[in-house]
């Protein structure tokens, strides 16, 4: 077997390795969705408040869009999203 078939073989193993990798990531996504519903249906409610809120920030200029802080400046000059 020479160099380029070495590295052929070599190639196909690693992309179904990863391949199958990814399927078991969709099935561990999958059931914990299937287990754990509420959970994911608060965390979608939550996501998409958010979502709201930023386009809100957005439309009043104190969110730019590709801002990489997503923090908008409050009046008082403090982060709204600070800890």
């Amino acid at each position: 077997m020479d160099l380029d078939e070495r590295l052929r073989a070599a190639n196909e193993t690693m992309e179904a390795f990863y391949n199958g990798a990814w399927i078991l990531q969709q099935i561990a996504g999958w059931a914990y969705v299937i287990t754990h519903p509420r959970d994911v249906l608060q965390h979608v409610s939550a996501l998409e408040k958010t979502y709201e809120q930023l386009l809100e920030w957005h439309t009043a200029g104190k969110l730019s869009a590709g801002e990489a802080s997503f923090r908008p400046m409050v009046s008082n000059g403090s982060s709204a999203l600070a800890a």
